[in-house]
């Protein structure tokens, strides 16, 4: 079975791939040979569709799961898993982003709701106030390479669900930036964005008039 779309992570040893864990239509799936065979791995007790899940880059093999308001985790590559403390406080909280200690006792995840925290694996959430922005929604937590006890969390005042939406409909989104709108990109295409492109290979094409002229450099008269 090939997963049709989700979250995929590939556990490697070197250069070889071992293991794989994804999303697909609300399910976690596994595999052990790097993507050829996968099996059913969605954890026991789990109510509504997994939201994410995420290989550990500290514990080789452990992987973290999140679904209807609870966090999961598995040291097997999801042959088993077991709940990490308790749901988190709000329901209907969907989790976008999961890091966590080598010990898997201090988590922190970023949901729609905003960043909760936990020192205790799980038994107790907090909602992370401080200089952060409260109930925003916030998107997937990255690490620092260079310090894994650093991360980033970003937040949007679109729901996510909403931006993708109108990506579907637009030639051009920027969502909390204006990378979008560089030199190298092309601009426009889609209802207000405007008709036709800018910028970009793709905005070249429109100031292109392709023609062909064939010349023989050589002629003798008959």
């Amino acid at each position: 079975m090939q997963p049709e779309h989700g979250s995929l992570r590939i556990r490697q040893h070197g250069d070889v791939p071992v293991g794989a864990v994804a999303v697909v239509d609300g399910r976690v799936m596994a595999s052990e040979d790097g993507g050829l065979q996968w099996r059913p791995s969605s954890p026991g007790g789990q109510t509504g569709p997994a939201d994410i899940v995420a290989a550990d880059p500290q514990v080789p093999r452990r992987v973290w799961a999140a679904g209807a308001g609870r966090v999961y985790i598995s040291d097997d590559l999801g042959a088993s898993w077991r709940a990490a403390g308790r749901a988190l406080p709000e329901p209907a909280t969907k989790v976008r982003g999961i890091a966590a200690n080598a010990e898997a006792k201090i988590l922190v995840v970023s949901t729609n709701r905003g960043v909760y925290r936990t020192e205790d694996g799980g038994e107790t959430w907090v909602l992370k106030e401080d200089n952060l922005p409260i109930h925003l929604e916030a998107g997937p937590l990255a690490r620092d390479p260079a310090d894994t006890n650093v991360l980033y969390a970003v937040y949007s005042l679109m729901p996510y669900s909403e931006a993708w939406r109108i990506a579907v409909e637009t030639g051009n989104l920027s969502i909390n930036t204006l990378e979008a709108s560089v030199a190298e990109t092309p601009f426009g295409g889609v209802k207000d964005s405007g008709y036709g492109r800018e910028g970009g290979a793709e905005g070249l094409s429109h100031y292109t008039i392709v023609k062909n002229v064939s010349h023989c450099m050589s002629y003798e008269a008959g």
